[in-house]
């Protein structure tokens, strides 16, 4: 019998590996996330607010604080109003506790106009009550003059505990005082109000 020598083609040996597929090629982003780059590029951008909005809100922040001083001036005001109400039922009973209370009346209305004048100064005003007042205009310069009797009066009742008030220069002094008060009350209300109605027009 004769064996045929014809060649065939045999399967590669057992545990050869197969011949690796062409890599891909490399991307430039090698070693970053697949959509890091696109998320990076689609973040938003934080833009400084608009001068209007700023602005708005700069202007809201001086409303709400003018309505502050504006509600404190109008307590201590009506603080003083009170203390003369005092001062008025103790005029016969005890005249001395009557001319103190309407003193002390007198220096926080003043006191009202000394604070407002002080928000618009670099340097602040004298510590004195009608010292500094008599820096803050005419009409307040005015004031501090003609209260001076008045406390001369006060300064005659510490050093003398035995001495009587002068009726009349008590009676003068709670009734100017109260004018002053109202006064006041016009004048610290037209300097704060007007920003507040202008912001909510």
């Amino acid at each position: 019998m004769t064996i045929s020598t014809t060649s065939r083609t045999s399967a590669p040996p057992t545990g050869t590996p197969e011949p690796a597929a062409s890599a891909a090629p490399r991307s430039r982003t090698s070693g970053r996330a697949p959509h890091a780059t696109a998320r990076a590029s689609r973040a938003p951008i934080s833009s400084p607010p608009e001068p209007g909005v700023e602005a708005s809100a700069v202007a809201q922040r001086r409303v709400r604080e003018d309505l502050e001083r504006l509600d404190r001036a109008l307590v201590v005001l009506e603080r003083c109003e009170s203390l003369l109400v005092e001062a008025e039922q103790l005029r016969e009973e005890d005249p001395r506790a009557s001319f103190e209370l309407v003193h002390r009346a007198a220096l926080r209305a003043a006191g009202v106009v000394i604070e407002q004048a002080n928000r618009g100064r670099v340097r602040r005003l004298p510590l004195n009550a009608w010292t500094a007042l008599s820096r803050c205009g005419e009409l307040h310069r005015e004031w501090a003059a003609e209260v001076a009797p008045m406390v001369a009066e006060r300064s005659r009742l510490d050093a003398h505990p035995a001495a009587r008030v002068d009726p009349a220069l008590r009676d003068t002094h709670a009734r100017r005082t109260r004018e002053r008060i109202a006064a006041v009350r016009a004048e610290i209300t037209v300097a704060l109000l007007p920003a507040v109605v202008g912001a909510g027009a």
